[in-house]
């Protein structure tokens, strides 16, 4: 999986930990699909993350999209690491 894709979707992450909205993650599928939906069915087993019913439903509602058998794999130690990073980074800049 390409750098700036994955960038792209912790980004996507980020910003929808603060204003959840299953719509987009069906519309960021259409350009995304099985990184988004890989990295929905991650989030949804976290315990930091939250809104995990709504991150299953979307994750599988992906899969139906993309297709069961279009596996992509994403590092999840980096995906985990630079997501709650840049929820702490958001989260410092509200505080101030």
């Amino acid at each position: 999986m390409e750098h700036d894709a994955l960038a792209g979707i912790e980004e996507f992450c980020a910003a929808q930990y603060y204003a959840f909205d299953a719509g987009a993650w069906l519309a960021r599928a259409q350009r995304d699909g099985a990184p988004l939906a890989a990295a929905a069915e991650y989030l949804a087993l976290t315990s930091w993350y939250g809104h995990e019913d709504e991150l299953a439903e979307v994750a599988a509602r992906i899969r139906e999209l993309v297709g069961r058998d279009d596996p992509v794999p994403i590092p999840l130690a980096r995906f985990s690491a630079r997501t709650r990073y840049l929820l702490a980074r958001r989260q410092n800049r509200a505080d101030k």
